[in-house]
């Protein structure tokens, strides 16, 4: 809004705290919840993808609850407006959560469906599957661009449909992963 000289940006209060401290506080969010919170997540996304908006740092941070339970995505300060022209050569967002292409600058709406699949194992895990990896972002960033085989680990224990999700989050080649739309509805016929 504008008063008089004065720009104003409104946000819903969300005060039950965000999606990265439900998972440190109870480790692994159980399985009937998953399916909630990434249908909420994926509702907003699909709305920034319909509106050629590509989120750039999906991350447990960035989720946030209401007071009715719903998750909801926050922080939009390195979202990018998709355009004809090419995203290339900015790197922005979290490098942990990042997928390959967007590690080389390449911001698209499919690397926000890579990031659904990070959060959506560390959601059953309760830890970052690239947590075992050590190093600094840097070296991270270098290896995850550099090596083609490098994939984040599918808990074997992981409930069969969300495992599929996860695999479908997360393949390296972007045009092989579905969009925000699909994998709602995937998730709406569950």
């Amino acid at each position: 809004a504008v008063l008089e000289n004065h720009f104003m940006i409104m946000m819903e209060y969300l005060a039950a705290g965000t999606l990265r401290k439900m998972i440190a506080s109870v480790s692994k969010i159980p399985t009937r919840a998953i399916y909630r919170y990434l249908q909420d997540v994926l509702s907003g996304l699909v709305y920034l993808h319909e509106n050629d908006l590509a989120h750039c740092d999906l991350k447990p941070d960035n989720c946030l609850f209401a007071g009715d339970g719903t998750c909801k995505l926050a922080d939009f300060g390195t979202a990018k407006l998709l355009t004809n022209e090419s995203m290339s050569g900015m790197v922005r967002g979290t490098p942990r959560y990042m997928a390959p292409e967007a590690a080389l600058g390449d911001w698209r709406m499919p690397a926000d469906i890579y990031s659904i699949g990070i959060i959506l194992i560390e959601m059953v895990t309760g830890k970052n599957p690239w947590s075992h990896i050590k190093g600094d972002d840097n070296a991270f960033l270098m290896r995850l661009t550099s090596d083609d085989t490098m994939a984040p680990q599918i808990p074997a224990a992981m409930d069969e449909k969300l495992k599929g999700i996860a695999v479908d989050c997360l393949q390296r080649e972007p045009k092989q992963r579905p969009t925000a739309e699909e994998l709602l509805g995937k998730l709406q016929m569950i």
